[in-house]
């Protein structure tokens, strides 16, 4: 593999500099509010570091920090197995996030707390609609409440968040 490093990071965008004297701008994922770091971040630089070589084999033009097109030719559209981990595990959160509404001591009203219940439900079932994971649509919880320690969970038009 090409070697490679990091030499800028502004904006959630990570600049790599690569051996050949290639660049490459990568967008950092923000994942549960934090950037991506670890051996995660490691691996996903490491894959953008096979593409780039492997680019680099069939196109001698080296691509620039303000080449923006051909650095988007050289990131691939996730697949349908990881669009449909992504929504699961957007799911379990969002299920986490909920489990306290349906606690016998919440101090939501019976009414709320069985709007929750039909919400929680539809995001059990969402993977049961057609087009799945490519094509569907997240259940719209029935009210933005907040969690125990005051947080909100979703945004005010019912689109999932992360906290």
């Amino acid at each position: 593999m090409i070697q490679y490093k990091l030499v800028k990071f502004d904006n959630n965008v990570l600049t790599m500099q690569f051996s050949d004297g290639g660049y490459m701008n990568v967008q950092v994922p923000v994942v549960d509010g934090l950037f991506l770091e670890g051996a995660a971040l490691t691996q996903m630089l490491d894959s953008y570091a096979v593409r780039y070589e492997q680019n680099q084999a069939v196109n001698t033009t080296v691509p620039s920090v303000s080449n923006a097109q051909a650095i988007l030719n050289m990131l691939s559209e996730p697949s349908p197995d990881e669009k449909a981990a992504m929504a699961r595990k957007q799911r379990a959160r969002l299920l986490t996030l909920t489990d306290w509404t349906q606690a016998q001591d919440s101090e939501l009203s019976a009414d709320i707390k069985a709007a929750y219940s039909a919400y929680r439900s539809a995001l059990r079932n969402m993977t049961a609609q057609a087009g799945f994971p490519t094509s569907f649509t997240w259940p719209v919880p029935p009210a933005p409440v907040k969690n125990g320690q005051g947080r909100a969970f979703t945004l005010a038009d019912g689109t999932p968040t992360l906290l």
